[in-house]
């Protein structure tokens, strides 16, 4: 708390007025990161408009994954600041049941949304009948945080360049 105190210019005394403990700050800072994760990916799910230009526009979130961090944490630092931004997730699963709770009702969310929207694409002949609309959607979920964190674990790959490619491959794979 003193780190932290030392690094806002303010006393830790208080940090305490409004923390009641390095826990209760902890899961402000998670509160706040999540609730910003939601409602930006929800923005472009619940958008209305074609599942094509929705799905380039997920995987166009991957063209700025630096970015996109930065914009979630207020902070610009690259990827030793994505690297512990999943930590930060990661310890809040591990500590703290609400956090695992709220990150698998986020997920839960996101997949039921898109998989209608799958299936409204589908109802239009914009997408494939025989594409499970469910699987799909989480398939997309997966490749866009897998890409996330290779991004972050393998630098030698620039993910920004290949979103694209990984938006026209699956458009190919599944549109009508």
């Amino acid at each position: 708390m003193t780190d932290i105190a030392k690094q806002i210019g303010i006393t830790k005394p208080a940090i305490y007025y409004h923390f009641e403990s390095k826990e209760a700050l902890f899961l402000a800072v998670v509160d706040n990161f999540l609730t910003k994760l939601e409602s930006w990916t929800l923005s472009i799910i619940e958008a209305d408009i074609a599942i094509k230009d929705m799905l380039q526009m997920l995987f166009g979130t991957l063209k700025d994954a630096k970015g996109s961090i930065a914009m979630l944490t207020g902070n610009n630092s690259g990827n030793a600041l994505e690297f512990h931004t999943y930590v930060l997730m990661f310890e809040g699963i591990k500590l703290f049941p609400e956090v695992k709770e709220r990150i698998d009702a986020f997920y839960t969310r996101f997949i039921h949304v898109l998989a209608e929207k799958i299936k409204d694409a589908q109802a239009q002949g914009e997408i494939r009948s025989d594409i499970h609309a469910d699987a799909f959607a989480f398939q997309i979920m997966a490749a866009i945080e897998g890409a996330l964190l290779m991004g972050i674990l393998n630098t030698t790959t620039d993910i920004e360049s290949m979103a694209q490619d990984m938006f026209e491959n699956t458009w190919l794979g599944v549109a009508a």
